[in-house]
């Protein structure tokens, strides 16, 4: 006894439906990558991946308005090269340890680390304070 479903439909139906299978599977990939650590590469030279990036940012010496959850002020950062582009960029979180005063173009080395099952309105990266690099005055 033959079954009717492979007689009336046969290998388009297979293979659209491998098709489909391997559309998802690419899809959650992609989601993955474009949700990782973007400071993952900056990774200390212990070879723990539980440990810090480190990384080296400027901060602009006044804030910007910006919308979070809410209106906000924004401190403007940028990465220091050679690892950034040098465009300054909304930061929308807060530098633990760190106290903001406007006026100034901060250097900081700063710790970044991944938190699990953060809040759904906050970013999955807690940034800590390392090291106070430089404090420049704005005239």
């Amino acid at each position: 006894m033959k079954c009717k479903f492979w007689q009336k439909r046969g290998w388009p139906y297979i293979v659209g439906g491998l098709v489909g299978i391997l559309l998802i599977i690419g899809g959650t990939m992609l989601l993955d990558t474009a949700t990782e650590n973007p400071y993952q590469g900056y990774q200390n030279s212990s070879g723990n991946e539980n440990a810090p990036a480190t990384i080296t940012i400027e901060v602009a010496p006044a804030l910007e308005e910006c919308t979070g959850v809410g209106p906000q002020q924004c401190m403007l950062i940028r990465e220091v090269p050679p690892a950034g582009d040098g465009v300054w960029k909304l930061f929308y979180d807060q530098i633990e340890g760190f106290t903001y005063e406007e006026g100034y173009v901060w250097t900081l080395r700063v710790n970044v680390t991944e938190t699990e099952n953060p809040p759904a309105d906050a970013s999955n990266l807690h940034y800590a304070l390392a090291e106070v690099v430089d404090k420049k005055p704005v005239l």
